[in-house]
């Protein structure tokens, strides 16, 4: 049985709560240092911009509404 302490775990700020869960990655890449909250209030600038700066945005929006962010997207 794997030990929970060796999983690699995320943390973020939601509201007034600090918030943390593993980190599961298929392809085995290692856990974002920076996450913060995105929805549909985001714009596509600042989206980029935390994007290129290595931050992962955690989507709460509507999923429809995340499909067509381009940073969303494999290549």
């Amino acid at each position: 049985m794997v030990s929970m302490t060796k999983r690699p775990i995320i943390t973020w700020n939601e509201g007034d709560e600090q918030r943390t869960t593993r980190w599961r990655s298929k392809s085995g890449l290692p856990p974002p240092e920076h996450v913060v909250i995105a929805d549909d209030t985001m714009t596509a600038n600042a989206a980029y911009r935390l994007a290129c700066a290595g931050t992962a945005l955690l989507w709460r929006g509507d999923f429809h509404n995340a499909r067509p962010c381009p940073l969303l997207r494999r290549k």
